[in-house]
């Protein structure tokens, strides 16, 4: 593996000064679900939303805390060992559907983070115009230190335990952060053997012989893929004085797009072929253990099959070895937040990408508004929302019985991404507001229209 020399750096990271890289502070002592809910009742008056619809809004309608207990395959003096683990499942609201939310495995999963994110969730269905309601859940937990076999039984107690907490009858579970389409499969498959009110639409992230949407991971990296290239030529177009669409430039920027890809997992594995393909040009990709840069470029394939013949993508041949926190200054067009990075006030001022794409919740939400004013910002509500279509293709095709076809499902995807974006985008420009409120305004609107 080669080592990081003056030239590497002047080429991949602008005024980098390693002794200045400190761990980053603690967010704010404001929790981000009271800031964000103190953001909607101003939105809502600015809006001139009732009152009574904001209060209704900004309530759960049932919290629950769950005690996960599993199993450990290691046991002391011949006998087992049970660790138990806090699990949490919060219904927000049904306005608009059965309740659904994704099922997070995370270490740093607590109640209030599931009740923002199932705040989220019913604004993001209002916000797509999805029959469903908001909720969310999970447990916290770091999978690193569970085997495989212990992963398995933590999904499946957390299952039985929701099962016969809020049964699934007006509940829809969906695979969300650590929680990938084998464990879904195996929460379904569960709970389908203990009860027979139990339905495939019950349980959206699955594998494919399960119900599961063909080629999920490619087809959420192509709706990303289509917001990622929206919102570029929504940049270009608002460089340009009095220019409202894309189509009406003569001579359109033919230059090279440069990226930044934090996070290398299977969606954004898919991204990467997908920016390859399309001629970006990936600067800096990192994993859990680290990352890789190149002035001349990473490949996507290589990237791949290097972490997979050795767990990572540090030590990639041809690439210089950097962290997380280094990749956020490197001069990109494009930065994507896809893993366990936090952007903080403290880190903020280091970021040189103009376009970031929050894949992960990685901005602390009280410098998103500051944060977006010299940079455009693609919100984790928005490159969610594509998960979250995704599933709603699972749901149809398995209310119907029925596998929908790859093109069909590109097709959807596709059309439904630029819709989104398009609608947000003039929102944003409308009331000039960053791409976030814009989503929030949408989907309040929404969502009074129905409450």
């Amino acid at each position: 593996m080669a080592e990081i020399s003056d030239e590497d750096i002047g080429h991949i990271v602008s005024s980098l000064n390693v002794e200045d890289l400190k761990p980053q502070e603690q967010f704010e002592e404001v929790e981000p679900y009271s800031f964000i809910l103190g953001k909607i009742f101003i939105l809502a008056r600015n809006l001139k939303i009732s009152p009574g619809i904001v209060d209704r809004i900004s309530l759960n309608d049932k919290i629950i805390e769950i005690d996960v207990p599993v199993v450990l395959e290691s046991k002391a003096g011949g006998k087992e060992l049970v660790k138990i683990f806090p699990g949490f499942w919060v219904e927000h609201n049904s306005v608009l559907g059965k309740y659904k939310g994704n099922v997070d495995y995370l270490s740093g999963l607590t109640m209030e983070k599931a009740k923002l994110n199932a705040l989220n969730a019913t604004l993001q269905n209002s916000l797509l115009d999805l029959p469903f309601g908001g909720a969310s859940g999970g447990v916290c937990v770091d999978k690193k230190i569970l085997t495989p076999k212990e992963t398995e039984r933590l999904a499946k107690n957390y299952a039985n335990s929701l099962r016969r907490a809020v049964g699934f009858d007006k509940n829809i579970l969906s695979s969300g952060a650590g929680c990938d389409e084998r464990l879904m499969s195996i929460m379904y498959n569960l709970c389908k053997e203990m009860g027979k009110e139990t339905k495939k639409s019950s349980f959206l992230g699955k594998q494919m012989q399960d119900g599961g949407i063909k080629a999920r991971s490619n087809a959420v990296a192509a709706g990303i893929f289509n917001l990622i290239n929206e919102a570029l030529k929504g940049m270009e177009v608002s460089g340009i004085p009095g220019l409202q669409k894309h189509e009406d430039i003569i001579k359109k920027s033919q230059k090279e797009m440069n990226v930044v890809l934090i996070g290398f997992n299977a969606v954004e594995k898919e991204l990467a072929f997908l920016l390859s393909s399309a001629g970006y040009k990936l600067l800096a990709v990192s994993d859990a253990l680290g990352g890789a840069a190149s002035s001349t470029g990473v490949h996507a394939e290589d990237a791949a099959r290097w972490q997979r013949n050795h767990t990572s993508v540090v030590g990639l041949p041809k690439t210089v070895k950097v962290t997380n926190e280094q990749m956020l200054q490197i001069k990109a067009d494009v930065l994507i937040l896809a893993s366990d990075v936090r952007i903080s006030r403290n880190s903020m001022g280091k970021i040189k990408a103009p376009l970031i794409v929050e894949l992960l919740p990685a901005i602390n939400p009280m410098i998103f508004e500051e944060l977006s004013k010299k940079r455009m910002i693609i919100p984790y509500i928005l490159t969610s929302s594509v998960s979250a279509y995704v599933d709603y293709l699972e749901f149809l095709q398995n209310q119907a019985d029925k596998y929908l076809e790859r093109k069909e499902i590109d097709k959807r995807i596709e059309e439904k991404s630029k819709e989104i974006f398009q609608v947000i985008y003039n929102t944003s420009r409308q009331y000039a507001v960053n791409l976030h409120d814009a989503s929030y305004i949408l989907a309040l609107q929404n969502l009074a229209r129905r409450v």
